[in-house]
């Protein structure tokens, strides 16, 4: 069974497309996966959810993402992971790099649980990563275990319905611009083989600031 931590980017933005369902039966490759997230996540993703709710309704969203929340284990990091956190922070803070409390805490729940993945959003935590392993501030264990949004939504392409996932990307074309760009909302002359295309360039651009980080091959080809 693969262990995988999301944070709270993945949650909200997928659940404002209403694709986190989409994202918790991905059974591709027959993996079993265990989803876990952070204690506070929950409060936080609510909170955006009522602050920037999708068409459908903040009330509706939220209860869809409760909905989802019985398939997904909660935890609090332990003494010792808060420290390694910490520690990741100030690293990155003297290092003039981006690296928040919450992804901070994923990475070291990721490194001393022995983790499969992280499913993230935040591309500037994912560069900062990156930068950290290259100054040996960071555990070699967290090499290629850290997944972008981008891949997720390609990934559903592939397995899923890619019509009714750009349907739900371009319907809130306002919360993420990158994958608004990528699947064209703005064009009706447009197919499932460029949106792919645009969402690979995509994450070719993030891998080359981290190559070491991210996952290469969560993706199979279509």
């Amino acid at each position: 069974m693969n262990t995988v931590l999301l944070d709270n980017d993945v949650l909200f933005k997928t659940c404002i497309y209403g694709l986190l369902q989409d994202i918790l039966s991905d059974t591709a490759e027959n993996e079993t996966k265990n989803f876990i997230i952070l204690g506070a996540a929950c409060f936080i993703v609510h909170k955006k959810l009522k602050k920037r709710p999708p068409t459908r309704g903040a009330a509706q969203a939220t209860i869809d993402f409760d909905a989802c929340l019985s398939q997904i284990e909660k935890l609090e990091p332990t003494d010792d992971e808060i420290r390694i956190a910490a520690k990741l922070e100030s690293a990155a803070k003297n290092n003039n790099l981006q690296l928040d409390e919450g992804e901070s805490q994923l990475c070291a729940v990721l490194i001393n649980r022995s983790a499969n993945y992280i499913y993230t959003g935040d591309k500037r935590a994912i560069i900062s990563i990156q930068q950290l392993l290259n100054n040996y501030q960071v555990s070699d264990y967290i090499k290629h275990r850290i997944v972008c949004l981008e891949q997720l939504i390609l990934r559903l392409t592939i397995i899923g319905q890619p019509d009714r996932i750009r349907d739900a990307i371009c319907a809130e074309a306002h919360i993420d611009r990158a994958l608004s760009n990528c699947f064209s909302c703005c064009s009706q002359n447009t197919n499932v083989d460029s949106w792919r295309e645009g969402l690979l360039s995509y994450i070719k651009d993030i891998q080359k600031n981290a190559q070491d980080i991210l996952c290469s091959d969560f993706v199979r080809s279509p």
